[in-house]
């Protein structure tokens, strides 16, 4: 049966590494706060959900009115057909 040789613990390497760590974790955070000073109109907070607007609406212009989507059919097994029937008039029934 043989051993194999384990290397010491070695702190002054581990303390090195985790100084640098630390040393890059400031640097990024540092240029963080720079980049959301910078934009600061992109990263301001998100309202909470009560706080939200809900008379907002959207003009969608599209291109051209007269062109058709083009739609892809998936292959749906038959014994899902009529529960995606129910599923699909459940709500379509309010509007």
């Amino acid at each position: 049966m043989s051993f194999d040789y384990i290397k010491p613990f070695n702190i002054v390497s581990a303390i090195k590494q985790c100084m640098e760590t630390l040393t890059h974790l400031a640097e990024l955070m540092y240029h963080e706060d720079l980049l959301k000073a910078k934009f600061c109109e992109i990263f301001k907070p998100i309202l909470h959900v009560n706080e939200l607007p809900i008379d907002i609406q959207a003009c969608i212009k599209l291109k051209n009115t007269k062109q058709t989507i083009k739609t892809q059919t998936y292959q749906c097994p038959q014994k899902f057909h009529e529960a995606w029937g129910i599923f699909l008039q459940k709500h379509l029934d309010p509007g």
